[in-house]
């Protein structure tokens, strides 16, 4: 499967290259820790040519599945995040307004019960019953994120069986790049709504 959208890429001098988000991710797998953390520094901070978030959503919606250098990469946007981590009740008013803004999604159901769980009540952020969609907003730290990365995933597969699709966006996303993380937001919705009608 290609991983490589159209908006990752542009033209220079007739000659297409990927857009540095997509360069910072492709290099992850080449370079050492110490190389990629002075390259974070340099394209996030002294150059300001991009920010944390187009890059973890770069990362997110790249094949990273076995890639290398990955881990490293997340850990590395993690710790520049940490400073700039929003409490749940910001991220969540966050995405609320961004939602309302767009001209096509309607407004999800918050706090909705998480589809085939078994193990007591719980919870999802924001959903779609519709198109049995689950946003679920991460603001945790990278450390934390391993550790619950075993629960998310047992969620996720919980409401996979009950036929849900979930997509999970970082709250630096929605702060450094709303309109995208909307737009991919709203095509998976209306991606789904096609896909039941049939």
């Amino acid at each position: 499967m290609c991983d490589l959208h159209s908006d990752m890429v542009m033209t220079i001098d007739g000659i297409p290259t990927t857009k540095l988000p997509r360069a910072v991710v492709d290099v992850a797998s080449t370079f050492r820790a110490h190389r990629l953390d002075a390259l974070l520094d340099r394209v996030t901070i002294t150059d300001r040519r991009t920010s944390i978030g187009p890059i973890e959503r770069t990362m997110r919606r790249s094949n990273a599945h076995g890639r290398r250098g990955i881990g490293t990469l997340r850990q590395l946007l993690d710790e520049r995040a940490t400073a700039d981590e929003s409490p749940r009740s910001i991220a969540e008013q966050v995405v609320d307004e961004l939602l309302s803004g767009s001209r096509t999604l309607p407004e999800p159901v918050p706090e909705f019960p998480l589809p085939g769980w078994e193990s007591g009540s719980a919870f999802v952020d924001r959903a779609w019953p519709d198109a049995m969609l689950i946003l679920e907003i991460d603001s945790r730290t990278w450390h934390s994120r391993e550790k619950d990365m075993t629960k998310d995933r047992a969620r996720d597969r919980s409401a996979a069986k009950a036929g849900w699709q979930t997509i999970r966006i970082m709250y630096s996303e929605l702060r450094d790049e709303p309109q995208a993380s909307v737009a991919d937001i709203d095509q998976t919705y209306r991606t789904r709504v096609a896909q039941l009608a049939v």
